[in-house]
C-alpha cells in the first residue's frame, strides 16, 4: 500500500466459509459494500435458464425482517445511496453505497437479502416479466447479440452455452406453474447462496471493531454447506481428473 495511505485493513475469514475484507476509512463520506457469490448463470438447471439472473432480481424484494418490498431501495434513496446487481456465467455480484452516517441501517437490510429472503410467490411471476423485459431490450443491444451468438457457437453441454438473461419463455416453460418454479427457485438459493463461496468488502469510517461487530453477527449467520465450491473450481478438478493417465 501506498505510505500516505490512511485506511485501515482487516481481513475476517468468518465460521460459515464467508470471506470479508473491512476497509476503516475515517475521512470517508460515504459508506459502501459488496458481495460476491460464486455463482451464475452457468450453474442454471436446463430446464430453467435465466435462474440465477431470476434469484438476483428477487433478492431485492423483501425479507424476513424487512417484509416491505422496495425497503432497501427506499432507504437507500432517502439517505443518497443507491444500490445494482449483476449476474455472470460464474459470479453474481450485489452492492451499495450510501451517506456513511446510515451504514448501519442500510448494512442490516443488505444482509438479509442472504439470510433470509421472503421469494414470495406473488412477487414471483411479476418478476419474470422484469427479467423478460430486460431481455426484449438486450435484443437491440448490438454488445449482447454478438455475445449471444458467441453461446450459440459453444458445445451446447456446457455450462458457458446456457442463456443467463433469461426470459418468459425460460423461466415458465410450458406447463409450469410459477409455484413451482418458485420451488426451485428457493431451491437454488439454498443450494448456491451459502458462505463457502462468498466475498464480502465492507467500507465505512467507524472503527474497525465497529464494523467487524456489524458483520460478524450479520453475515456469520448466513447459512453454510461444507464442501460447496465454485462452479470454475469443480469444472477444473474435472478436468485435472480427466488428464489423469488410468492406473493399471
Amino acid at each position: 500500500l501506498p505510505r500516505n495511505d490512511r485506511r485501515h485493513f482487516r481481513f475476517l475469514d468468518l465460521p460459515n466459509g464467508l470471506k470479508c475484507l473491512l476497509i476503516q476509512d475515517a475521512t470517508a463520506d460515504r459508506a459502501a459494500a459488496c458481495l460476491s457469490v460464486s455463482v451464475g448463470s452457468a450453474s442454471d438447471p436446463p430446464e430453467l435458464q435465466g435462474l440465477s439472473h431470476f434469484l438476483e432480481h428477487m433478492l431485492f424484494l423483501g425479507s424476513s425482517k424487512y417484509p416491505r418490498e422496495g425497503d432497501f431501495s427506499d432507504y437507500l434513496t432517502a439517505h443518497n445511496g443507491e444500490t445494482n446487481a449483476e449476474t455472470g456465467a460464474l459470479e453474481t455480484k450485489f452492492y451499495f453505497d450510501i451517506d456513511a452516517k446510515f451504514f448501519e441501517g442500510a448494512l442490516d437490510r443488505f444482509a438479509y437479502f442472504f439470510l433470509d429472503p421472503l421469494l414470495t410467490d406473488d412477487a414471483s411471476f411479476r418478476e419474470m416479466k422484469a427479467v423478460d423485459s430486460e431481455h426484449q431490450g438486450n435484443l437491440l443491444d448490438d454488445e449482447w447479440r454478438l455475445q449471444e451468438f458467441l453461446h450459440n457457437m459453444l458445445n451446447p453441454a456446457h455450462p458457458s452455452a446456457k442463456f443467463g438473461t433469461g426470459c418468459l419463455r425460460t423461466l415458465l416453460p410450458s406447463g409450469w406453474s410459477s409455484s413451482r418454479v418458485r420451488a426451485r427457485l428457493v431451491d437454488h438459493f439454498r443450494t448456491f447462496f451459502v458462505g463457502e463461496v462468498m466475498s464480502l468488502v465492507v467500507v465505512g469510517r467507524e472503527p474497525m471493531e465497529t464494523l467487524e461487530g456489524w458483520v460478524r453477527p450479520l453475515f456469520g449467520g448466513i447459512a453454510s454447506r461444507p464442501g460447496t465450491a465454485p462452479l470454475c473450481d469443480r469444472l477444473a478438478q474435472d478436468l485435472t481428473a480427466a488428464d489423469r493417465p488410468a492406473r493399471p
